[in-house]
């Protein structure tokens, strides 16, 4: 299988990215997440939305997969957006999703890991959301050496509240391998 080649995300990978965000959601929360949500899911409008991530120049990072030139992952990632985290001192990974297609083959690990490591940089510890159904999801986290650190919260959109759970890991190298 070709290599992944981690870069930062462009602008004119917002199509790409927001194709992935997309499929991944409709794949991984299904069952999870109401049907008529997932299917309301519109690549146009999370492009723009990527659009302008992308652009902005403040601290969060986006970092993209891709496997013979093709986008097939990406991670969003900066400074905590949490009210309880202690001031400056920690990092948070926004969202990871690979499409379903590049599933198992190590390419969230490689995301993942490349997060972790652009944000030890400057924060001790790493913290990310994940929902609370979400068993596939918690244990690649967990495989990573997340833990869950007692925190959780209501996520809402239109037409759908679940509950999500907090991860944290100490900032560092972080593990890669399947356990």
């Amino acid at each position: 299988m070709p290599e992944v080649v981690v870069r930062a995300g462009r602008p004119d990978d917002a199509a790409s990215i927001a194709r992935v965000h997309v499929r991944a959601w409709q794949a991984g929360y299904a069952g999870m997440l109401p049907d008529d949500v997932l299917a309301a899911l519109d690549v146009d409008e999370r492009r723009a939305a990527w659009e302008q991530r992308l652009r902005d120049t403040d601290e969060a990072t986006v970092l993209v997969a891709e496997r013979t030139g093709e986008i097939i992952g990406f991670v969003a990632c900066g400074p905590s957006r949490d009210e309880d985290t202690a001031g400056d001192a920690e990092g948070e990974v926004y969202a990871l999703y690979v499409d379903p297609d590049g599933w198992r083959h190590g390419v969230g690990r490689v995301l993942l890991a490349a997060a972790v490591e652009r944000l030890a940089a400057r924060w001790p510890v790493v913290r990310l959301w994940v929902l609370a159904d979400n068993a596939r999801g918690r244990r690649f986290y967990e495989a990573a050496g997340f833990v869950p650190d007692g925190s959780s919260r209501a996520y809402r959109r239109p037409g759908v509240t679940v509950d999500e759970v907090r991860y944290g890991h100490r900032a560092g190298i972080i593990r890669t391998n399947r356990p």
